[in-house]
């Protein structure tokens, strides 16, 4: 980015550490529209790889930064200044993706500008999805809990049916007899069924 000295926004060492460690891309630009600041994480959401990619890279961003700095010189209060958003979409060799920014005025004694901070419109609807995801799956465990404790207590009682209709049959049939054996793979049967549940 070329600068003219007398017109850069002035920014420290701490709001570049910051800018460059924060999940969105960061962007300055002054009262003019001219970028004065872009972090690491902007000019990979931009595709940037040099100062002329970033100058092709903001072209969607000069309306928005334009009427920003339109109601910014208006000398509304920063409070009543909304942000304003924009979605525009950058292609690059791994496809297509949408780019979300809201600008927001800056004001102060010796600076008019616009701070515009962007972020990859695709990852957040997937990590929203994910998070609908999560919590279906979450209502899903929830629900068998539910259904779990409901059916142990009718299966309670067929285990304790099983074993007692165990103890008439032993003391009823010999124990020999084809009968009793054929009733003891019933009870046996209805047993394992519901040992696993």
């Amino acid at each position: 980015m070329h600068q003219d000295p007398s017109r850069v926004i002035p920014h420290d060492a701490w709001f570049e550490v910051l800018a460059n460690a924060s999940n969105v891309g960061v962007l300055m630009f002054d009262n003019d529209g001219t970028p004065q600041f872009s972090s690491g994480l902007a000019n990979s959401l931009l595709r940037c790889e040099s100062d002329d990619d970033l100058e092709r890279a903001i072209d969607p961003l000069v309306e928005l930064v334009g009427s920003t700095n339109e109601n910014c010189a208006r000398n509304v209060p920063p409070a009543d200044l909304p942000a304003a958003r924009i979605e525009f979409t950058v292609d690059s060799s791994d496809g297509t993706h949408t780019i979300a920014a809201t600008a927001h005025a800056i004001r102060t004694d010796d600076c008019l500008g616009v701070l515009v901070i962007l972020w990859d419109r695709d990852r957040e609807l997937l990590v929203q999805h994910d998070l609908q995801m999560a919590s279906q799956f979450r209502n899903v465990g929830q629900l068998y809990q539910a259904l779990a404790h409901d059916l142990r207590s009718p299966v309670g009682t067929i285990v304790m049916a099983a074993s007692l209709v165990r103890s008439i049959g032993d003391a009823a049939l010999d124990p020999k007899s084809e009968v009793a054996k054929q009733f003891g793979e019933w009870i046996e049967t209805i047993e394992e069924a519901t040992s696993t549940l």
